[in-house]
Order: structure tokens, then sequence, then C-alpha cells
């Protein structure tokens, strides 16, 4: 969905709050500049190719999960949602996760990999 080399962001606060955002980093520019006046296969690939979505997250430890409860997204189906990932890997500046419960059908199941920013 985000192609082959995918940009993104997530961002943990300590207070439990989250934020994340990927995208496609061919998505086209609208022609028109207007972002209110996309041609309709410019919104089909912004709107395929990008997802962004923020809310509030615990860790379980012992279960190596990450939950997210999601207060907004760019895909409203995941409104309210608690989605839970399993953490694959964990190290000081790294962080690797898969979404074994996928929003979309067919189900893709993601890895995902974060370095920290410096």
């Amino acid at each position: 969905r985000f192609g082959p080399d995918p940009k993104g962001v997530n961002i943990f606060t300590a207070d439990g709050h989250f934020s994340i955002m990927y995208a496609r980093p061919d998505l086209p520019k609208i022609a028109s500049n207007d972002p209110m006046k996309p041609t309709p296969e410019e919104a089909n690939a912004i709107t395929l190719g990008s997802v962004a979505y923020f809310g509030t997250y615990t860790v379980d430890e012992g279960n190596k999960t990450i939950s997210f409860r999601i207060e907004s997204s760019t895909l409203p189906n995941q409104l309210g949602r608690n989605q839970v990932r399993k953490i694959t890997s964990l190290a000081a500046d790294e962080l690797s996760y898969t979404n074994n419960e996928p929003v979309a059908e067919p189900a893709h199941y993601i890895d995902t990999a974060f370095k920290r920013a410096k």
C-alpha cells in the first residue's frame, strides 16, 4: 500500500499519547494546487497511499504488545477501536511490530520497523 520505500513517523509521549503517519514517497502533487480540488485520480492515489491517526497507547510488557486506542484517523473505520500490535523487536533505537488486526479486507498483515530520530 505504501510502496517499497514508505515514509512515516511514530511519536510516543511519556504520558501515553501517540501519533502515526505513513505515506508513499511518490504521492502525486495536486495539479490545481488546491487541496479541496484534487482530480479523482489524485484523490484516489493519496487516499490509498497514506494514513494518519492518533490517540492513546498502552504497553503490555508481559505479552510484548502495544495497544492503540484511536481517537482520530484519515481512515474513519479505525475510530474508537483498540488495535493491538505484537512487538517483534525492541532496542534502544528501534521498534518493530506486527499488525495482526488490519482494518482492510482482504487482510494485509503489516510488519513495521521504526528507528529513533536523532
